[in-house]
């Protein structure tokens, strides 16, 4: 709610009259012009305070994007660069600005000298100027001697094309190779939930098929029981070409082959995947579509990106769950270009870890049950892609910071 308060005069604002009951002003000309402005500030308050309210996630949304500060490599090495050109730019200009201080350094001690030299025929008004000129000659020897330290630290920046193409080359070999690591790292992660979950299912359909192998050798079983018996091995197979799919693409991985991909339509695609091994622990599974956007990217990689942010989740939710059976874990996905959020309900991230999350080998699961590698290994994958992921600042009821912030602005398409 707005409240203004107007102070008036009576005796500068002499038209505008009391009512007898003062409650308000007598009607007249002035009165309802008086009115009219106070209308118009209140009408105007109110339009900037909505477009302040309007505007403002938008600001944070391009501010957050612009200001995510040097995070990779690439991005250290392109400041690097950036840093080099701008200084050619302007090492003409410095050359030329140190010619003219020179320059104006020795015409400065000239004049000074000539009239030191020559007190009797100078006149008062040259003395005057010429101590104003001794003064600005000590603040020019002081630039002079910035400009010389400048100088020094520009011939280093020159050099920086040298260190760049010794250590660039040298580095590149260093990230592919861990961007190997990381891809194998990360389809070992994948194949040992696929090889835990196949396992499962053999296991579950090897005890399906000794139960009704027994009714069979006892003769007792019926056209019922075949019934449900084939429809349970449909479903499995149904279950296992859901996976297969959602795996396909980590499979066939080729990281050089990228596709547009809407990221709406592939957590639709994908949905089903998450859902029906997310439901198996009573984890519920929600997308918000706030504003939808294309990048391009490798499918598998994006597919590895989510499945090992789920598994981290899911493994954490699971415990929750166990400390706390009246619990309801859930699993949130948050679409606003160019960002994704990702966070659970769970216990967030340990204060002790969330500086150094992103390391490899960085974990607070007990030993045996956790590599500290899933986190490390989509940073890399974000990384050879120029993408980014952080911990956002804000904190859930335990105290601790529990939402992912992925941001894609270097290779979302301009066109959704």
């Amino acid at each position: 709610m707005l409240l203004v308060i107007f102070s008036i005069d009576e005796g500068i604002n002499d038209k505008l009259k009391d009512k007898t009951d003062r409650e308000g002003l007598v009607s007249n000309p002035y009165s309802r012009n008086f009115f009219v402005l106070c209308f118009f500030i209140r009408d105007e308050i109110n339009r900037y305070q909505e477009h302040i309210r309007r505007t403002y996630n938008d600001f944070l949304k391009t501010y957050k994007t612009e200001n995510s500060g040097i995070k990779t490599v690439n991005q250290a090495f392109s400041q690097l660069k950036e840093t080099k050109l701008k200084t050619e730019e302007v090492k003409d200009e410095f050359k030329n600005a140190v010619i003219s201080v020179d320059k104006a350094i020795e015409e400065s001690d000239r004049l000074v000298k000539t009239v030191k030299n020559n007190p009797i025929f100078s006149t008062d008004l040259e003395k005057e100027a010429a101590e104003n000129i001794n003064f600005l000659l000590s603040k020019l020897k002081e630039i002079q001697n910035t400009l010389e330290k400048v100088e020094k630290v520009i011939s280093r920046t020159e050099k920086l094309n040298e260190v760049i193409n010794i250590l660039e080359p040298k580095i590149q070999i260093l990230e592919e190779q861990l961007m190997n690591f990381s891809e194998l790292a990360s389809l070992g992660l994948t194949a040992e939930s696929v090889s835990h979950e196949f396992s499962s299912i053999a296991d579950r359909l090897a005890e399906r098929a000794s139960f009704y192998g027994a009714k069979l050798h006892g003769k007792n079983i019926t056209d019922s029981d075949l019934y449900v018996f084939f429809e349970y091995i449909n479903s499995t197979v149904n279950g296992l070409k859901i996976q297969l799919k959602h795996l396909d693409p980590t499979l066939k991985y080729n990281r050089e082959k990228k596709s547009e991909i809407k990221l709406s339509l592939f957590f639709k695609e994908e949905s089903e995947y998450y859902k029906n091994r997310l439901q198996k622990n009573s984890i519920d599974f929600t997308i918000f579509l706030e504003d939808d956007f294309s990048i391009s990217i490798n499918r598998g990689k994006i597919v590895q990106i989510i499945d090992n942010l789920i598994s981290n989740s899911e493994y954490w939710l699971i415990k929750l769950k166990g400390n706390d059976p009246n619990c309801k874990p859930s699993i949130t996905i948050k679409i606003e270009s160019p960002w994704i959020y990702f966070y659970d309900n769970g216990y967030g991230i340990s204060p002790a870890i969330e500086n150094m999350l992103f390391e490899p080998f960085v974990t607070t699961k007990p030993k045996g049950e956790g590599r500290g590698l899933g986190l490390f290994i989509i940073q890399q994958l974000l990384d050879s892609s120029k993408c980014t992921i952080a911990l956002e600042p804000f904190r859930n009821e335990h105290g601790r910071k529990y939402i992912f912030a992925i941001n894609f602005s270097n290779i979302i398409n301009e066109y959704k």
